[in-house]
């Protein structure tokens, strides 16, 4: 499990790279496709939504880490003026 600021670092170089895709219906899809290296979810997300994800990334092998913080703080790390559920990172 990686520490938030370790999350926060990952997210930002990412987000800077181009290989991480915001949102809940595209990363579910990447992660059913088992192509992402990691998935990052915030501490917000609803119950349904979050068993949904870490079922299909245990199934698929994509490590899911939980952020420690709400969707919005994760919205302003990846620089973003919304709130972010989910994001997927590319390998």
């Amino acid at each position: 499990m990686a520490t938030k600021e370790e999350l926060k670092d990952a997210v930002q170089a990412a987000v800077k790279a181009g290989t991480a895709v915001l949102g809940y219906n595209e990363s579910l899809r990447l992660i059913r496709n088992g192509s992402p290296g990691m998935a990052v979810v915030a501490n917000n997300a609803p119950e349904a939504r979050m068993a949904e994800l870490a079922h299909d990334a245990k199934v698929s092998g994509v490590r899911l880490e939980v952020f420690d913080g709400d969707s919005r703080e994760l919205g302003l790390i990846c620089g973003k003026p919304f709130p972010v559920l989910v994001l997927a990172i590319q390998k």
